[in-house]
């Protein structure tokens, strides 16, 4: 879907009418990706943290998120596996959305 862009906007655009107001929120995504549905949501979030572990999208993802200035947005090389939840959590984050 990523490949049809007027596809690819629609899912955003629901992504983030279905999120609805997110402003005191902080989000974990899973594996990111290019940031195709991370940047949009990082827009409505306090901060989100987006984890993947290909380098190549984990690339991609911090240079989409550099071009459009998003600085509540990290983006980290981890599997989900390994997270360390409750480290998460001391750190300041506070997950209701996953």
């Amino acid at each position: 879907f990523q490949a049809n862009l007027k596809l690819n906007q629609l899912m955003q655009s629901w992504l983030l009418q279905e999120l609805g107001d997110s402003s005191s929120r902080d989000l974990l995504e899973i594996y990111c990706g290019n940031g195709n549905f991370t940047l949009p949501a990082a827009s409505i979030f306090r901060q989100v943290l987006a984890t993947e572990v290909d380098g190549n999208s984990l690339a991609a993802a911090k240079a989409c998120a550099k071009e459009a200035k998003i600085e509540n947005l990290q983006v980290k090389k981890c599997r989900a596996e390994d997270m360390d939840f409750q480290q998460l959590c001391d750190l300041g984050y506070d997950f209701s959305t996953l």
